[in-house]
């Protein structure tokens, strides 16, 4: 029987225990790790593995500094208006429950194409909503052939009564941290004022 030196012996209930490996022990530990890197590397360049200091770096990112957040925001306590897109049930839900949670002013849910409607017609009211532009696809292929597809969003803050887009330089497909550090820091400046 053969014994690599990356074989531990395990410690079990007052026994020492040396496992025993099966033919080419190497050869499996190998597609193992590289497996697991593999799958490692493809999640975080998706966003679906975010550090632990992601909420942190998104905050940073979407400031009244960065351009993100107008410098009026939050002066005479309107409402901002939250544009839903019909057809994405996921994204209209992350918007609602990360507003609801991190942003204590007044907010309410709209299309974009009912911006001018009669309710929301009065800018001064209905100053600033927020949305995001479409960004970037990113395609990648998988270890087993099949492509996945992943949607990067740039979010922003709308001046309608200047006609001025607020946004950061950056795009991001973890939507839920990206709504939650901008609301987090447009209540902050709301508050601010």
């Amino acid at each position: 029987m053969w014994f690599p030196f990356f074989c531990v012996p395990i410690y079990l209930k007052g026994i020492w225990i040396l496992p025993i490996l099966d033919e080419k022990p190497k050869m499996k530990r190998v597609k193992l790790i590289l497996s697991v890197f593999t799958a490692v590397l493809i999640l975080s360049s998706c966003g679906i593995i975010t550090g632990a200091g992601n909420s942190s770096k998104e905050s940073g990112q979407y400031t009244e500094e960065n351009g993100a957040i107008p410098p009026d925001f939050g002066k005479n306590k309107s409402a901002i208006l939250l544009v839903m897109k019909a057809g994405m049930k996921s994204y209209d839900k992350t918007l609602g429950s990360m507003t609801e949670k991190y942003y204590t002013g007044t907010f309410e849910y709209t299309l974009l194409g009912k911006l001018d409607q009669d309710k929301f017609a009065d800018k001064e009211v209905y100053r600033f909503y927020f949305d995001h532009d479409p960004g970037t696809e990113v395609t990648y292929r998988s270890s087993d052939g099949s492509t996945h597809t992943t949607h990067r969003k740039q979010f922003f803050v709308y001046d309608r009564l200047n006609d001025v887009k607020y946004k950061c330089g950056s795009e991001s497909s973890d939507w839920d941290m990206v709504v939650k550090a901008y609301m987090q820091n447009l209540d902050a400046k709301r508050l601010s004022m």
